[in-house]
């Protein structure tokens, strides 16, 4: 299985790499973040260093194939959410 995990340095998904490294799943984890990757991880995955919202994230798509992607990529404060933003304005 090939996998897609925005958000992938995060918690959860460091979590769920981390499990389907074990499965032997092909991982691409894509963060914003990777100044601090998980000690766990192997060099058997691909590290994308861009945010979800990058205009470059479509090429991650014809790049590869993926059967599941999930995605958990989020802002680490509520203010920087748009929907935090939205329903704040009323």
């Amino acid at each position: 299985m090939n996998l897609l995990i925005t958000g992938g340095n995060g918690y959860i998904g460091s979590r769920l790499a981390l499990r389907a490294q074990q499965e032997r799943w092909k991982l691409t984890l894509l963060d914003s973040a990777f100044d601090h990757p998980c000690e766990q991880m192997t060099s058997a995955l691909r590290l994308v260093g861009m945010s979800a919202a990058d205009s470059l994230c479509e090429r991650i798509f014809t790049d590869s194939k993926y059967d599941v992607v999930v995605h958990l990529a989020c802002n680490l404060l509520p203010e920087q959410s748009d929907i935090s933003t939205r329903a704040a304005k009323g």
